[in-house]
Parts: C-alpha cells; sequence; structure tokens
C-alpha cells in the first residue's frame, strides 16, 4: 500500500509512507496491506502472503516474465513473486524512504527485483515493457486520476498483458466527515463503485475484465492488522518511539474501522487489448 499519483495529494502521500515505513517494517513481513484468510491463515503475515498469492494467481505467471508492480511499498509483493515464480519485478512508489528499504532488501535477497521513484501516470519505461502489471491497495486507495494511471499502465504492457487489482470499492457511501478523516489519517481518496472501476479500466484500453468479491475472506485479517500492533508493541517502540506507536495504532484503527470492515474489497482482472 504505497502509491505514486500526479494529482494534488502527491507530496501528503509521499510524506505519509517516509514517515510510517519504519513502523510497518517492524509491524509485518514487506507487504503493507489487508489479508486473504481464505486460505487458512492464522497470522497477518500469513494472510498477506495468501493475499499476494491471488493476486499473483491472476497474473498467471510464468518463469522469466517482466512484472510491474505499482506501489510497491518496501517491496514485499515484488520478492515473493520473484521468489515464488521466477519472474523479474520492477517497482514504483512515490517514497523515497520505502524505494530505499526495498532497494536494500532486494539486495540483500539477490533476486531479479528493482525499484524506483516514479509516478505512476507517468513511468520511466519504455512502452511494452511488461508482461504483467499488479496493484495492491495503491491504484484505488490513493490515486485520484484512476483514468490517467491505468492509461499509462497499459501503455507499458505489452499487447495481451494482464493487470491485477486488488483493492477496495465503494459499498458504503462514507459522510464529508469520514472523508476527510480519511484522507487526513491515511492519505487516501474517495472510492468509486466497483462497476465504475471496470468502465475506468475499459476506457484506458483494457478487455475481458473480471472482479472477483473477496470482502468476506478480507474482512477478518482487520483483528489480525489490530492484534498485530498490540503483539509488537516494543519492536515498534525500538525503532519508531512513542509517536510512532501511536500513530501506527490510530492507522490501524482508521484502516480496518472504515475500511476493511465497512467497504467491499475486489480482486480486477483485466488484460491490454
Amino acid at each position: 500500500m504505497s502509491i505514486i499519483d500526479q494529482s494534488g495529494n502527491a507530496g501528503a502521500v509521499a510524506a505519509f509512507y517516509d514517515m510510517v515505513t519504519d513502523a510497518f517494517s517492524a509491524l509485518f513481513d514487506g507487504s503493507v496491506h489487508a489479508g486473504y484468510c481464505g486460505r487458512g491463515a492464522t497470522t497477518i503475515v500469513e494472510a498477506q502472503a495468501h493475499l499476494n498469492e491471488e493476486v499473483f494467481d491472476g497474473c498467471s505467471l510464468r518463469p522469466d516474465d517482466k512484472v510491474l508492480d505499482v506501489g510497491c511499498g518496501v517491496g514485499g509483493p515484488a520478492m515473493h513473486a520473484a521468489q515464488r515464480h521466477g519472474v523479474r519485478v520492477s517497482g514504483v512508489t512515490l517514497s523515497p524512504q520505502q524505494a530505499a528499504a526495498a532497494t536494500a532488501a532486494a539486495e540483500r535477497s539477490g533476486l531479479q527485483v528493482d525499484f524506483a521513484v516514479a509516478d505512476m501516470v507517468s513511468m520511466p519505461f519504455p512502452d511494452a515493457s511488461f508482461d504483467a502489471a499488479y496493484a495492491i491497495e495503491s491504484m484505488l486507495f490513493h490515486v485520484s486520476d484512476k483514468a490517467a494511471a491505468f492509461t499509462e499502465i497499459a501503455r507499458v504492457l505489452k499487447p495481451g498483458g494482464t493487470l491485477v487489482v486488488a483493492d477496495y470499492a465503494l459499498s458504503k457511501p462514507m459522510s464529508p466527515e469520514d472523508e476527510a478523516i480519511a484522507e487526513q489519517a491515511l492519505c487516501a481518496v474517495p472510492l468509486v463503485p466497483a462497476e465504475q472501476v471496470r468502465k475506468t479500466v475499459e476506457q484506458a484500453g483494457f478487455g475481458d475484465v473480471e472482479i472477483r468479491e473477496l470482502t468476506e475472506q478480507v474482512r477478518p485479517s482487520a483483528r489480525m492488522l489490530v492484534d498485530t500492533v498490540t503483539e509488537r508493541r516494543e519492536e515498534l517502540l525500538a525503532v519508531a518511539g512513542e509517536e510512532g506507536l501511536a500513530g501506527a495504532t490510530e492507522s490501524a484503527r482508521r484502516y480496518t474501522g472504515m475500511f476493511v470492515l465497512e467497504q467491499d474489497y475486489i480482486l480486477l482482472r483485466a488484460r491490454k487489448a
């Protein structure tokens, strides 16, 4: 869950993730998103890994595929994909802190992954560079100009390339007050319904759009997320101090209460025409 958005909230998003990277690294194993609980996960780290696999299954990854992680965070999903599926992954994020952490982890791993600070609506890749692309809680959660983002992803995908998005879609309207809190606390933009996302994806040049509803499999991870903040209190204090602990606790409370437990969670799969 880290993103790049050329619209007005880009600076705020970058600053938010620069601020929370150390805290989130103490909580999670390289993934910063909800979890999928339909494969028997008992911890948030397991559930996050299972969500990653749902995404990779949707991408139909093959060894040596070139894959784009749009909103790569600290690189957990990218390294998971490279290790489990033998693919080469490039990740982009707006946060220099995240890119640095991801690059350091990549160097230690020896995997075929690389990371850059880049804007998702204007990425530094030639046309038709990638066999597949995915975005986990980055596209719909943080990006205002979704049409521009999907169009740019279509540009860098090869013809027939696959896009998979795991993210929130609007099912229950938020009050203006709650939207303001979500923006301030999480740099979240207003969500849109799943069918509106489908139309935007199709208009960006994708076909064969499929949307799976994962809400019931994702909601149990809310308790796992909150429990992890409590269980790893000492680790959080060590890396982020009292302020970081308070911020992580508040972020987890807002995120689970306003999104995981309230909104739809979808897995969208589409193919570049």
